[in-house]
């Protein structure tokens, strides 16, 4: 007996784009001539299967067709050709405030999100305590949610999909908008679906360590199409190789990237060789935690330069961080490399992984704004090799 719970069968998704000159007197005619109409395949030829109880990570570049994909699973959206069979119930996580009601209330989404499910009454009002206590709204769930901030939504959205009776579960990228803990709680409930409870699980993320974490597969989507689709030590191995190949193309060659923790400081280092001599190059960088929130960053563009502007072809560029002091754990650096910052630069996201141990003494919590919410101090050099 197979154990398959989602079977996809060349699933493709044709989107048209209609062409019409842009003024009302347009607007108006074009209800009476056919317009001109492009097309594009968001997705073509996807097929693939996944087995109970298996959490795949699904990644790619925006607009690969990731969403377009957990739509078409979700039912949200037909595909235009091809087929998707889904053994069981399913529930999905997509964009904030799919699946509600936002004139209802809390509760009222709940029971009605119950119902679409198939659910009956007496089972949703088994599961409504320990959905509102883990959302953590109690006091707002007879509020409609079109009064709720988006942390509030994405709370009750993942507690009303994580526990009612659903076999599988598709989520999009949503959980970047909850706060640090409630995020924690999501992380440690999608754990237990899967690995305890047995159901499936298809997660759409660009965070590589949240993929690599709970996906022992995972799938990439390039233009459409299925890349790669294999264990997810493979895949992501391939694209950190893939990222190298692009850095090659920028810069000729960068190599032995490292970060390493002296005393109270962090140094970023990383060896270059170009062509020729490099203007004035426009590096930054970001460090991040596990769950992808950016701590702190900077950029050589708004620094003080060195005494020369002009690089030379071959070298080493050290970053000297000094505050602030990282808490013990796991880290992940982002950086961006170009010639200047008109010129398109290199893009490298969770690029390396470092630990700091015993820099703080005191820990404290960092919030996400762009670089983060804390200003370093650093500075940096540039020595010929």
């Amino acid at each position: 007996m197979t154990r398959e719970v989602i079977k996809v069968e060349n699933i493709g998704k044709q989107y048209f784009i209609n062409r019409y000159n842009g003024t009302l007197t347009g607007s108006f005619l074009s209800n009476f001539r056919k317009s001109k109409k492009d097309s594009f395949w968001a997705l073509k030829k996807v097929s693939f299967e996944v087995e109970k109880g298996e959490t795949v990570g699904i990644i790619g570049k925006n607009g690969a067709g990731k969403s377009t994909l957990l739509k078409i699973l979700s039912k949200i959206t037909p595909p235009s050709e091809g087929s998707a069979i889904i053994h069981g119930r399913v529930s999905s996580l997509l964009e904030v405030g799919t699946g509600f009601h936002p004139e209802l209330t809390g509760r009222e989404n709940i029971f009605l999100n119950g119902s679409l499910l198939g659910m009956k009454n007496a089972e949703i009002r088994s599961k409504l305590s320990e959905i509102i206590a883990f959302s953590g709204i109690g006091n707002f769930i007879d509020t409609p949610v079109k009064k709720y901030s988006s942390g509030m939504y994405v709370r009750l959205a993942f507690s009303v999909a994580a526990h009612l009776n659903s076999d599988v579960l598709f989520i999009d990228e949503i959980l970047s908008v909850g706060d640090y803990e409630f995020q924690q709680k999501c992380l440690g409930k999608i754990n237990s679906l899967s690995s305890e409870m047995g159901k499936t699980v298809l997660m759409v993320s660009h965070n590589f360590n949240l993929i690599r974490s709970f996906c022992n597969r995972t799938i990439k989507l390039e233009n459409g199409r299925i890349a790669m689709d294999d264990v997810t030590s493979i895949v992501l191995s391939k694209e950190f190789e893939n990222t190298s190949d692009h850095l090659t193309e920028k810069l000729d060659l960068i190599h032995n990237l490292q970060v390493r923790q002296v005393g109270d400081s962090i140094e970023i280092i990383l060896d270059y060789h170009s062509e020729k001599e490099v203007v004035f190059p426009n590096f930054s960088f970001v460090v991040s935690d596990i769950f992808n929130r950016n701590i702190f960053g900077g950029n050589t563009m708004y620094a003080k330069p060195p005494d020369s502007t002009t690089f030379p072809k071959k070298g080493t560029l050290r970053i000297v961080i000094t505050e602030p002091v990282l808490t013990d754990g796991d880290y992940n650096l982002s950086i961006w490399f170009g010639i200047n910052k008109f010129k398109q630069p290199i893009e490298s996201i969770n690029i390396l992984k470092f630990s700091i141990n015993g820099m703080a003494k005191l820990p404290f919590k960092l919030n996400s704004l762009n670089y983060g919410a804390v200003i370093p101090k650093w500075k940096f050099d540039v020595a010929e090799n």
